[in-house]
C-alpha cells in the first residue's frame, strides 16, 4: 500500500467521497456496502470506514442489531425490548459503534422501543457522546410527552436539533402542554444548540410555544425554525446577535401574539422566512407588520390571493431595508390551484430594492405583464444574477415576448440564471436578429410554459444573444388538464428541438474554428 493511503486525513477524505448522499436510500445502500467492504480490506482502513459507516443513522435499529441476539427482542405489534439483563460486555459493544454516530433521525411512531430507553439511561457512559444532529418526528404529539423515549438520546454535543409532531383534532393534549413537555429539559440536556426547529401541526395549534426559558440558555443560537412566537421570545431573539436565520410558521387559527409591539431585528439576522398554511391573510399582515428587518434574504409562503399582492409588496417597502435586501422569494402554498397574475401596478413597489441579486416569482403568471412593463422591471435591478419569473405557472398565455429577454440581458449584465415563461411565436424564419451577444454567463434557460412555433429561428435567436447557451429546459406538463395534454406535449417537443438545434450550432461553430485555425 502506498504510504499516502496510510495517512488518516487522506483516508477520511476518501471515505467522505464514498458516502456522498446519506439521505438518498438508493445511493446510501450502495455507499454502505462499499464502506463495509473497505473496512474488511485492511486493518488500516477499519476505523475511518466504520466512522463513516456509522456517521448517519435514520433509526436506532442498526445499533440494537449490533448487540448479541439473545439480548434484544423484536415482537410484531409490541416493538423492541431487552430479553435479558444488560451486561458490561454489551455496553462495550454498544459504545464501540454509538460513539461514531454524528447524525440520528428518530421516528417515534416507527421505533416502538419499550424498556430499551430506560435501560440505556442507566448506562455508565453517554449513549451518543459525539452526536451533532438529532431529528425527531412523531405522528402523534403525545409520544413526545412525559416519559418519552427520545430524551435518552439528548446530549450536550448536539448542535442541530429538530422536533416535528402532529397534534390530532380533539386531543386532550394541548399545544401548550406539548411545548412544555418538549422544552423542559432541553436547556440542560442540550446546552450548546446552534440550530433549533420545533414544529407542531394540527388544527388545535393556537398558542405560541414558551421558548423564552430555553432560548435564554442558548447564547450562541444561529438558526431557529418554529411556529409563531410570543412577544417576550421575539424581543429576546431581536437582542440575540448570534442569530442569523429565522423561520416562522403561522397556523390558520394562530392569534397575533405581537399585540401591536414593533420588533426591530439587527442586521446580524441575514435570513428570514415566514410561511402561512391557510387562513385569512389579515393574520399574516398583522404579524409581519410588527417586524422591522434588515435581512439580506427573505422568503414568504402564503395562500394565494390576487388582491393581496399589491398590499404585500407595499408592506415590504416599510418593513424591509432596501439598502440590504439581496434575495426575495414569494411562494404560494402547495396544493393551491389558483395562479397569481403579476401586473405592473402590483409589483412596482419591488422596484425600490435595487440591490436584489436573486428574485424568485416563479409561481406567478406573466399573463398581465407586457414588454414595456418588463423593460421598466429590468432597469430596476441592475445587479440581478438570478431571476425566476412565471416558469412554474401553466395558467394563461404569457404577455411578454422575446423583447423582454433582450431587455433583461441588456439591463442586467450579471444575470447567470434565467427561468422565465414568454411568447416565442413571433420568432419565425422570416425574422432576423438585429442583436449581438448580450450575455456570456448563461448556459441553460428554463423556459417554463413558453409558447413556440418554429424551433430553428428560436434557437438561432437565443444562441445569438447568449453565445454560451447550450440547452433549454421545459417542465413536464402531464399534470395539466386533459384537454391541454396534446398541445402541451407538442410545445415540450418543440423546446426539445431547440436544445438539439443549440447543440448543432455549437458543433458547427467548433468545426468552423478548427478549419480557420488550419488555414
Amino acid at each position: 500500500m502506498h504510504h499516502a493511503l496510510q495517512i488518516v486525513e487522506i483516508q477520511r477524505m476518501i471515505c467522505d467521497q464514498l458516502a456522498t448522499n446519506p439521505r438518498d436510500s438508493d445511493s446510501d445502500a450502495n455507499d454502505r456496502a462499499t464502506l463495509f467492504a473497505l473496512a474488511l480490506t485492511c486493518r488500516v482502513w477499519v476505523e475511518p470506514a466504520l466512522d463513516k459507516l456509522w456517521e448517519y443513522l435514520d433509526s436506532v435499529h442498526p445499533l440494537l442489531k449490533s448487540l448479541p441476539k439473545d439480548l434484544w427482542r423484536s415482537e410484531s405489534g409490541w416493538g423492541w425490548h431487552f430479553g435479558r439483563d444488560f451486561l458490561e460486555t454489551d455496553g462495550e459493544i454498544l459504545q464501540k459503534y454509538s460513539g461514531r454516530v454524528r447524525f440520528l433521525q428518530l421516528n417515534c411512531d416507527r421505533e416502538h422501543l419499550r424498556n430499551i430507553p430506560s435501560v440505556m439511561s442507566r448506562l455508565p457512559f453517554p449513549l451518543f457522546p459525539n452526536l451533532r444532529t438529532l431529528y425527531i418526528c412523531a405522528e402523534d404529539a403525545e409520544d413526545l410527552g412525559s416519559g418519552c423515549f427520545w430524551r435518552v438520546f439528548l446530549s450536550p454535543t448536539i448542535k442541530y436539533l429538530n422536533i416535528t409532531s402532529q397534534l390530532e383534532f380533539g386531543s386532550d393534549y394541548s399545544s401548550q402542554d406539548l411545548s412544555t413537555s418538549i422544552l423542559w429539559a432541553l436547556d440542560t440536556l442540550c446546552s450548546n444548540v446552534k440550530e433549533y426547529g420545533l414544529f407542531t401541526y394540527g388544527d388545535e395549534i393556537a398558542a405560541a410555544p414558551p421558548l423564552s426559558k430555553v432560548l435564554g440558555q442558548w447564547r450562541h443560537l444561529e438558526a431557529l425554525k418554529t411556529t409563531v412566537l410570543d412577544v417576550q421570545t421575539m424581543l429576546h431573539l431581536s437582542s440575540l446577535r448570534s442569530l442569523t436565520s429565522l423561520f416562522v410558521r403561522i397556523h390558520a387559527n394562530t392569534v397575533n401574539t405581537l399585540s401591536g409591539t414593533i420588533i426591530v431585528f439587527p442586521p446580524t439576522l441575514t435570513s428570514f422566512a415566514i410561511c402561512m398554511d391557510a387562513g385569512g391573510l389579515d393574520r399574516f399582515v398583522s404579524f409581519f407588520a410588527g417586524l422591522h428587518l434588515a435581512a439580506t434574504s427573505v422568503e414568504i409562503t402564503i395562500p394565494y390571493c390576487q388582491f393581496f399582492l399589491g398590499r404585500l409588496f407595499m408592506l415590504l417597502t416599510t418593513n424591509l431595508s432596501n439598502e440590504r435586501l439581496q434575495s426575495f422569494t414569494l411562494n404560494w402554498v402547495s396544493g393551491v390551484h389558483q395562479s397569481g397574475h403579476l401586473d405592473l401596478h402590483a409589483i412596482r413597489p419591488l422596484f425600490g430594492f435595487r440591490l436584489l441579486h436573486t428574485l424568485d416569482l416563479g409561481g406567478h403568471s406573466t399573463h398581465s405583464l407586457g414588454d414595456a412593463a418588463m423593460a421598466e422591471f429590468a432597469s430596476s435591478f441592475p445587479l440581478l444574477e438570478v431571476l425566476r419569473l412565471g416558469n412554474e405557472n401553466p395558467e394563461g398565455h404569457p404577455g411578454i415576448t422575446h423583447l423582454t429577454i433582450v431587455s433583461l440581458l441588456t439591463a442586467c449584465p450579471k444575470l447567470r440564471t434565467l427561468c422565465i415563461t414568454f411568447d416565442a411565436r413571433h420568432i419565425t424564419t422570416t425574422w432576423m436578429s438585429p442583436y449581438d451577444a448580450l450575455n456570456t454567463r448563461i448556459r441553460t434557460v428554463d423556459v417554463g410554459y413558453s409558447l413556440i412555433s418554429d424551433p430553428a429561428p428560436v434557437a438561432m435567436f437565443l444562441k445569438t444573444i447568449m453565445p454560451r447557451l447550450y440547452s433549454v429546459t421545459s417542465p413536464c406538463r402531464s399534470s395539466q388538464r386533459r384537454t391541454r395534454k396534446r398541445k402541451d406535449a407538442a410545445e415540450v417537443e418543440k423546446w426539445e428541438m431547440v436544445s438539439s438545434e443549440l447543440a448543432d450550432l455549437d458543433s458547427a461553430m467548433a468545426w468552423a474554428e478548427d478549419h480557420i485555425n488550419v488555414i
